[in-house]
């Protein structure tokens, strides 16, 4: 009889014991989504060849802004912060690759390895900010 009750009582001991762990972002509380829109687009040409974009994304409320990089194809690979620090997306990886900091022609260069010669062209975005729409729009002017 005591040998059921102790076997009885381990059990109960094992299955009721539970751990529950949550984490919460620090100052997670006043986190706050925050809209940027388009504000200025660019095109990056290395000689004649058209390497890549960028697009400059704004706060309404801030003076900082995004940059983002991207590929003819408008698949984006990296992204300029407001300090001039870039960083190239890699696939299937969690972290993106610091590459430098500096003007947004060099972290556009560094994201495409572009050549030094790369330069920037702005072109115009439409009342939607679609940059892609602009180059339709444009490309089908005779």
């Amino acid at each position: 009889m005591r040998f059921c009750t102790l076997i009885s009582s381990l059990l109960l001991l094992l299955v009721s014991c539970t751990t529950t762990a949550s984490e919460r972002p620090h100052n997670g509380g006043s986190a706050a989504p925050v809209v940027l829109s388009a504000r200025r687009a660019f095109e990056v040409w290395d000689e004649r060849s058209l390497v890549g974009h960028v697009v400059q994304f704004r706060a309404l409320e801030s003076q900082e802004s995004i940059y983002s990089v991207r590929n003819p194809w408008h698949q984006e690979l990296g992204q300029i912060d407001s300090l001039g620090r870039c960083w190239r997306f890699r696939p299937h990886a969690e972290e993106a690759e610091w590459l430098g900091s500096g003007p947004v022609v060099d972290g556009a260069r560094l994201i495409l390895g572009a050549s030094l010669g790369a330069r920037l062209v702005e072109v115009p975005l439409t009342p939607s900010g679609s940059m892609l729409a602009a180059q339709q729009a444009r490309s089908s002017q005779p």
